[in-house]
């Protein structure tokens, strides 16, 4: 492997990193649309779970400071064209493109559904929701967390992520509406700003894969599976792409891959991928095929 120049590693580490903060801002202005922000009741938010964890996490964390700091009142996410070395015409058009994506969410079944749930729940709903919070708060301290694992971190971050769906588990009636309905805005959100938009800002234009045995999805569950020869090689989980069939339309993002190897029938690969609903609307068709073989 070529050695890098030092001062070319730095610059490249800088430029990283004001990109991920740019993301972050971003990522924490969207969901301040949401009904209650920032006084938001969910288990998932209480101190030291896998949102709010200073530790490792496979989530996105959010931080009392970032509550706290108004996003709510702002018309676009702070500092984000700063970060990137925007011009003024540059800052207006990351602001403009900020505000489409959250006019989007917002208008979204996760975000319809949290409204309706904040606007459901009643004394009792809210009295429940705190005392998940305490109990997550106390099962979740550093103590207990280092009585359960105190070196690994792992071991750690599952805990943590077992203990949370517990909490949200054992709530009934309207609070666990409201705490479902946040995870289901949590999901899109890491859906949306985490995986696809790091996919297409990495890799650009989905591919138009060539498929068969398209199996579609059911009602309230988008995914879809399906077969793809002699590319499935080429292809592997996150990716996003567009499903040469009629049957799906839409944009899809690559959950699972599987591969089975025969000797008499050779080598398939199997794919389940979740359908970005209404991208085959929004999205301009594309012009990417697949590299030949």
């Amino acid at each position: 492997m070529p050695e890098i120049d030092q001062d070319e590693r730095r610059e490249w580490l800088q430029a990283a990193a004001k990109l991920e903060g740019a993301h972050r801002v971003t990522l924490g202005w969207m969901p301040a649309s949401l009904a209650g922000y920032p006084m938001l009741r969910a288990p998932q938010l209480a101190r030291n779970t896998p949102l709010m964890t200073e530790e490792m996490t496979t989530r996105y964390i959010r931080s009392k400071e970032e509550f706290a700091s108004g996003l709510n009142q702002l018309s676009a996410p702070p500092s984000a064209p700063n970060l990137l070395g925007a011009d003024s015409m540059g800052a207006l058009q990351l602001d403009e493109a900020a505000r489409q994506i959250r006019r989007a969410l917002t208008s979204s079944r996760a975000w319809v559904a949290f409204h309706s749930a904040h606007q459901s729940l009643n004394d009792d709903a809210k009295e429940a929701l705190r005392s998940a919070r305490r109990e997550l708060k106390q099962r979740l301290s550093a103590a207990a967390l280092d009585d359960h694992e105190s070196n690994l971190a792992i071991p750690r971050a599952e805990h943590r992520s077992h203990t949370m769906t517990e909490a949200v588990r054992s709530l009934t009636g309207p609070d666990r509406i409201y705490a479902d309905a946040f995870g289901e805005v949590d999901r899109l959100l890491d859906l949306t700003m985490g995986n696809v938009f790091g996919e297409l800002v990495l890799f650009g234009e989905p591919w138009r894969a060539p498929v068969f045995n398209v199996e579609t999805q059911t009602p309230g569950e988008p995914l879809v599976g399906f077969q793809t020869e002699p590319i499935g090689a080429f292809l592997s989980t996150g990716q996003v792409l567009w499903l040469s069939t009629e049957a799906v339309t839409d944009a899809v993002w690559v959950e699972l891959h599987s591969i089975k190897i025969d000797q008499a029938e050779g080598t398939h690969y199997y794919f389940e991928a979740r359908v970005l609903l209404n991208t085959g609307e929004g999205w301009p068709s594309s012009t990417t095929q697949v590299p030949s073989i």
